[in-house]
């Protein structure tokens, strides 16, 4: 792997890079100071030798005392006026004590004329002349000049050995103490950039699992307080979701996939009524009689068809969402309606239907709202026993819109009860075939009003009868 595509590599570079750079600048910067602190103490040391040394130029006495003496005055840093004066004969008279760590040279014209026993053999004179006091280094040696005038000059120095000696082991020092911190630094940088790093790939350990087919896993969040907490939640609320729509597609295709089998077996039955028929028919010749019998169970085979592909469309429709026109409707009318028209099924069942039909008003479809109250009087009709009654009452209840449609009927066991809207299931399957329905009602019924933003619940004892209750979001 390229080093430089690495993140965390790319911090670790860039971190020793910028701490190195630090350390360094530091380092030059202290050892700057030292050598300037250092260099001007020995400057300073070089002055008070040379200020000690004029001293011996001044007269110890006065014999005449109307005469004034000679004038040794001078600014800081340049020799005395008399300097430039005869320095021979000068130099040759003047008791000057032998200094003990810095040494003396009187030159002039590159000639050393006195010195001192201490001072090296070859001092040589200043490049340019530069009146007053200057200071030059010479390998180990720094040295002050005094020049009064062209080719005469006084040098005063010292070894500086023991100085370079010293900064030289403060420099070694210094690089020893910025390679330890650099050393620091730098393993401290890879441990803070591994920590940060391996939430990281936690993170993407974790996606590959679940891309790999393992939904259920999710990040661990150790440090749920620092930048990437955040983070790994919401990719846990992501794949949290992912896991849900997946489960739900599961349910999905297996609903699919048994409501295909389930129609597929709906459909065999007519399908196997009509061959039958049509082939025992065609087998023979028949009467008049015996052709129209075979006939009406052809006509009623294909009813039944009918109805079938009838309730598989408008359950198509329902699943894709599909949105109908909705206007404004009166709950109330349309119970009416249905109920006058399922009133001859009624009396054929001697079965007795009222009604308590309050005025309510909600945005639906018109027709699907009375597909729902037709489907469950209906059933309250087919389930019910001779001399029994139906009720459909519609009201407002705490401002929710409501349809109730209740029977006295058979009612259905509690074990029942949880599946009653799923499609094809039959509480009693022998009564239901024999009464024509295919299960599919309900189904349809709760996917109509779910699709308005409803809800439908039963409620049932056996032999007591059962109630569903419908009801409408108010926004409707």
């Amino acid at each position: 792997m390229n080093l430089f595509h690495s993140i965390r590599w790319r911090l670790q570079i860039w971190h020793g890079a910028v701490l190195l750079l630090v350390l360094t600048a530091f380092g030059f910067t202290a050892y700057q100071l030292a050598h300037e602190n250092r260099f001007r103490m020995i400057d300073r040391e070089l002055q008070k030798a040379t200020d000690r040394l004029f001293k011996s130029f001044a007269p110890k006495e006065h014999p005449d005392k109307g005469k004034a003496p000679p004038d040794f005055s001078r600014s800081p840093g340049k020799p005395p006026s008399d300097f430039s004066k005869g320095p021979a004969e000068m130099l040759m008279s003047v008791d000057i004590p032998e200094p003990e760590d810095t040494y003396y040279a009187f030159l002039e014209n590159g000639t050393i004329l006195r010195a001192s026993k201490n001072a090296p053999a070859n001092i040589p004179p200043p490049q340019t002349f530069i009146e007053g006091a200057s200071m030059r280094t010479r390998g180990e040696l720094r040295e002050q000049v005094l020049c009064k005038n062209p080719g005469t000059s006084l040098v005063i120095g010292r070894s500086v050995a023991t100085d370079l000696a010293d900064l030289h082991r403060l420099a070694w020092i210094m690089g020893l103490v910025g390679a330890a911190v650099t050393a620091f630094g730098l393993i401290g940088g890879w441990w803070i950039a591994s920590g940060t790093i391996r939430p990281i790939k936690d993170i993407s350990d974790t996606a590959s699992k679940i891309a790999g087919g393992n939904l259920a896993e999710r990040i661990k969040i150790p440090h749920a307080g620092n930048e990437l907490g955040p983070l790994a939640q919401t990719l846990n609320a992501t794949f949290d979701r992912l896991h849900t729509a997946y489960e739900q597609l599961r349910a999905a295709l297996k609903r699919q996939t048994d409501f295909t089998a389930d129609a597929s077996h709906e459909l065999r039955t007519p399908v196997s009524v009509i061959l039958a028929e049509t082939t025992s028919t065609l087998s023979r010749d028949r009467t008049g009689a015996e052709y129209k019998e075979s006939m009406e169970s052809i006509q009623r085979s294909a009813r039944r068809m009918r109805q079938l592909t009838e309730s598989l469309l408008a359950l198509a429709r329902l699943d894709s969402k599909h949105d109908s026109e909705r206007v404004p409707c009166e709950v109330n009318v349309i119970a009416r309606e249905v109920m006058e028209s399922l009133r001859p099924l009624a009396e054929q069942h001697q079965v007795t239907l009222s009604h308590d039909l309050a005025p309510v008003q909600i945005r639906a479809n018109p027709g699907q709202i009375g597909q729902v109250v037709e489907n469950l009087l209906s059933n309250a009709i087919h389930y019910n026993h001779p001399g029994g009654s139906c009720r459909i009452r519609v009201a407002l209840e705490n401002g929710t819109p409501t349809l109730l449609v209740s029977d006295d009927g058979a009612g259905i066991v509690e074990q029942d009860l949880p599946q009653v809207f799923e499609r094809f299931y039959r509480a009693d399957k022998s009564r239901s075939q024999s009464n024509g329905g295919i299960g599919l009602g309900l189904a349809i019924t709760k996917a109509i009003v779910e699709a308005h933003k409803g809800s439908i619940s039963v409620s049932s004892q056996p032999g007591k009868g059962s109630t569903f209750t419908v009801r409408f979001a108010p926004e409707n």
